[in-house]
């Protein structure tokens, strides 16, 4: 009966989230043209992460997002999609449909997994 329904919901996510915020940039393509939203990441986990942003994105948009803190050099780059939003604060998943993009998604499930046995 002590269980909160915040201990249960984070029982049944297929990840753990990481409570640090991260400076984005996310870039979004339509009809050709391309719009960079700054913004800061955050509840980062393996699967995706929420954004705080200024800009307007729509549930589906894809993009690419760039984890521009300072320890990546270069940024770190993960294609996502958009899967829910409510006011500036974005759902983004990440997506890996090329074997390169899976080599970038591993790469930052790797560093999350250091941060994880760092906060243990």
């Amino acid at each position: 009966m002590g269980e909160s329904i915040d201990d249960a919901i984070e029982e049944r996510r297929f990840w753990r989230r990481f409570q640090f915020t991260l400076p984005v940039r996310v870039a979004i393509r339509k009809c050709g043209d391309i719009s960079l939203i700054d913004g800061r990441g955050y509840e980062l986990n393996a699967g995706g992460f929420a954004l705080f942003a200024n800009g307007e994105l729509a549930i589906g948009d894809e993009a690419e997002i760039a984890f521009m803190q300072p320890s990546f050099d270069p940024p770190l780059t993960l294609r996502g999609v958009v899967r829910n939003h409510a006011a500036k604060h974005y759902g983004i998943k990440f997506l890996a449909t090329s074997a390169a993009e899976a080599d970038q998604l591993d790469t930052f499930r790797q560093i999350l997994g250091k941060i994880g046995s760092v906060d243990a």
